[in-house]
């Protein structure tokens, strides 16, 4: 019988609160994906910059783990961008 087991590493800086991401700090997901930025109880909100997987970026505000507000996206294949 061959048992594997898949562990997935995720790394995080920053502060916590309650044992929650809060204030300033960045968090690495597995994808490759990472969130640099402000937190409030765990949730992307205030201003950050997500590195996609493909490494286009999105800089700007959040609210609700979502791109919301003014912000900037760049592709990174093409070096353009986007801004709202």
């Amino acid at each position: 019988m061959i048992i594997s087991f898949c562990f997935l590493f995720i790394k995080k800086t920053g502060d916590y609160v309650k044992n929650k991401r809060h204030g300033k700090g960045a968090f690495f997901y597995p994808d490759g994906s990472k969130y640099d930025g402000d937190w409030n109880e765990n949730v992307r909100e205030g201003y950050g910059t997500y590195t996609y997987p493909n490494n286009d970026t999105y800089e700007g505000e959040w609210k609700n783990h979502q791109r919301h507000g003014k912000g900037a996206y760049t592709y990174a294949a093409t070096s353009m961008y986007y801004i709202n």
